[in-house]
């Protein structure tokens, strides 16, 4: 009965690491800020472009329930990593 355990554990982590696989290839970063239980403030999601990156961003309104979207443009020649900084920190502002 050892070697259906070994079996079954080793299909699971296979599968796992497929939807790892094909998350990254559809969506770059996707991140939720809260808690898991809470509803998130702010999310955002990376995708890749012909001449660099987009961003979507959303803001969810607690009192209306409603989530508004941004699209920003972040070009090749740009650092990845500090223009997502000053999104989310002007994002962060908005709330």
């Amino acid at each position: 009965m050892m070697w259906f355990k070994r079996w079954l554990c080793r299909m699971v982590d296979s599968a796992r690491e497929r939807e790892l696989v094909k998350a990254q290839t559809d969506t770059i970063v996707s991140a939720r800020y809260g808690t898991p239980n809470s509803n998130p403030n702010l999310l955002f999601k990376i995708y890749r472009a012909a001449n660099g990156f987009v961003m979507e961003v959303g803001r969810q309104d607690r009192r209306t329930h409603d989530t508004n979207y941004e699209l920003y443009l972040i070009a090749d020649g740009e650092d990845l990593g500090d223009s997502i900084s000053k999104i989310i920190t002007v994002e962060t502002l908005r709330i």
